[in-house]
């Protein structure tokens, strides 16, 4: 098989960010006139390739659709999620689906869904992804959060779930710092961070004057570093399962987004 242009999990964000977009289209949505779908998958896909200089006489000449395939399996992947559903959104009594593979109808569930992540970060699935976008942030937050978010995805990928928590609170705590140092100084920082309560104290001098709706959200996104740190302390067994392993990367992943957007607010 052909190596394809685009990463699977590319063209799973890429297809989230415009389903999200067609939800959100008030009223009949236009495409309903020719299929009666919400979605016609073949046509997105052009618009992709094409916004990207790639003609599309150039897309249906490739052996074995290089440039189609990930966009299908990242279709069928939310169908699966019950995002998506083949073919119209009511068939009526039709008895041969005659457009099950290039038409997608939105579930009720997946308008919802895909209204929550209009505001979120998109999480690869990708082991080898997720660590190549983590990394990305390096030059921001130092060379600490990079051994410690490699670590949490590498912990992940072998079963060690708790391992893969604990270091996603560090790699967040190198963020949480790396802000500190900017808007503090590293010596006035370090300082503060090494007494009593040092990641209240530093969180709260980071969110001073902000408006509350970036308090809210900061705050909410350090509560992975302070349950996951606190959590490797404890001397019981861990019931901690891949989903939740899962879920503390995202959140990491979300955290250095959000801190990297919002840079220039969080350190005046």
């Amino acid at each position: 098989m052909s190596d394809s242009p685009i990463h699977f999990d590319d063209a799973l964000g890429w297809l989230i960010e415009k389903l999200s977009e067609i939800a959100r289209t008030p009223g009949p949505l236009p495409l309903w006139r020719t299929a009666e779908a919400d979605v016609a998958l073949v046509e997105l896909i052009d618009r992709y390739w094409i916004g990207r200089d790639v003609r599309p006489d150039h897309l249906r000449a490739q052996a074995d659709y290089p440039y189609y395939r990930p966009f299908y399996d990242a279709a069928w992947e939310l169908c699966r999620r019950g995002i998506l559903r083949p073919g119209r959104v009511a068939p009526r009594n039709r008895t041969h689906p005659d457009v099950i593979g290039d038409w997608f109808s939105i579930t009720e569930f997946g308008k919802r869904w895909l209204a929550e992540q209009a505001d979120h970060t998109f999480v690869p699935s990708d082991p080898g992804r997720l660590t190549e976008i983590l990394l990305k942030f390096e030059p921001r937050y130092g060379h600490g959060f990079r051994q410690r978010a490699s670590e949490a995805v590498a912990c992940h990928r072998l079963g060690t779930y708790l391992a893969s928590c604990v270091m996603a609170g560090a790699a967040a705590e190198s963020i949480l710092l790396a802000l500190a140092i900017a808007k503090m100084g590293e010596e006035a920082a370090m300082k503060e961070y090494a007494g009593r309560s040092g990641r209240k104290a530093i969180t709260d001098k980071i969110v001073h004057g902000l408006p509350g709706g970036t308090t809210e959200q900061f705050k909410s996104l350090c509560e992975l570093l302070n349950y996951w740190r606190d959590q490797a302390g404890h001397g019981t067994a861990s019931t901690i399962s891949e989903i939740e392993a899962f879920h503390a990367i995202s959140r990491l992943l979300r955290f250095a987004q959000f801190a990297s957007d919002h840079w220039e607010t969080l350190t005046r």
